[in-house]
């Protein structure tokens, strides 16, 4: 492996994180396993992480929930129709993973 199709991987994982090693081998169009990329991302300090959980609510929404009841308290609810949303998937999910460094886990991408 040359030092340009290192530097094509690592460059491909930092443009899109969510990613497989199979995805990489076929993006970056190199004959390699998928084992020699791991590796090869590993060596360049950036390592297959599951994703960090986020919360759902910030104190600024949370407030901002606060705000909408207080004023729409008295409004006439019973004109108004709630929906939900649900994600619907025809496949099967796998649990997410991406390509990151070390100490990187908040950064935004």
């Amino acid at each position: 492996m040359t030092r340009q199709e290192d530097d094509n991987i690592v460059n491909y994982v930092r443009e899109i994180p969510f990613t497989t090693s199979q995805r990489i081998l076929e993006a970056v169009g190199v004959n390699f396993s998928a084992r020699t990329i791991r590796r090869r991302l590993h060596e360049a300090g950036i390592h297959a992480r599951v994703p960090a959980k986020k919360p759902l609510l910030t104190n600024a929404h949370a407030a901002a929930r606060m705000r909408f009841c207080q004023e729409n308290i008295d409004r006439d609810w019973t004109a108004v129709i709630f929906t939900d949303e649900k994600v619907f998937s025809s496949s099967q999910d796998s649990p997410a993973i991406l390509w990151r460094a070390q100490n990187t886990c908040y950064e935004p991408q």
